[in-house]
């Protein structure tokens, strides 16, 4: 099966296009869709070359491009996943034990993550590279093309489970 951009293209990968969340209209008209992760709890994160953060429900949020951090202070931070060290993700790491109180992509491309207590991530397109993706253990897949457009891959049905 193919994942469909919202654009309408067609890329060649393993599963069918579905709508993955709700859609609503911002003030500025751009759309914005609910990645349905409200409520789940960071368990972990790690970094090498990516940011991994794993979710309750063996979700996954996957960053590859440079990612703004505001912590519960208002500080921002920006980290970029394949140059800066490890040692330079610690707030990143802090988000463990926090939950998740909004997250949503836009068809820029734009990941948004709100925290509770106050954190929030924003990671942007990349033009060359995929930026970021959401994953699920049911083998559905969101991913920041590059460019910013959003691919969207179906659950693999257990017919077909590896």
């Amino acid at each position: 099966m193919q994942p469909q951009t919202d654009n309408g293209q067609r890329h060649t990968e393993r599963a069918q296009p579905r709508d993955t969340g709700t859609h609503a209209a911002s003030a500025k008209g751009t759309t914005h869709m609910g990645l349905d992760l409200h409520g789940r709890t960071v368990l972990a994160v790690d970094h090498d070359y990516t940011v991994r953060i794993k979710l309750t429900g063996d979700v996954f949020i996957c960053i590859e491009s440079p990612l703004h951090l505001v912590n519960p202070t208002g500080q921002h931070l920006t980290l970029t996943p394949d140059e800066d060290p490890s040692e330079a993700f610690g707030p990143v790491a802090e988000l463990v034990g926090k939950t998740i109180a909004t997250a949503t992509a836009d068809t820029s491309g734009t990941l948004r993550v709100a925290f509770g207590g106050g954190a929030r991530i924003v990671v942007e397109p990349d033009a060359q590279y995929e930026s970021w993706n959401v994953s699920r253990p049911d083998g559905s897949l969101i991913v920041s093309t590059p460019g910013g457009r959003l691919a969207r891959w179906s659950p693999t049905p257990p017919d077909r489970a590896p």
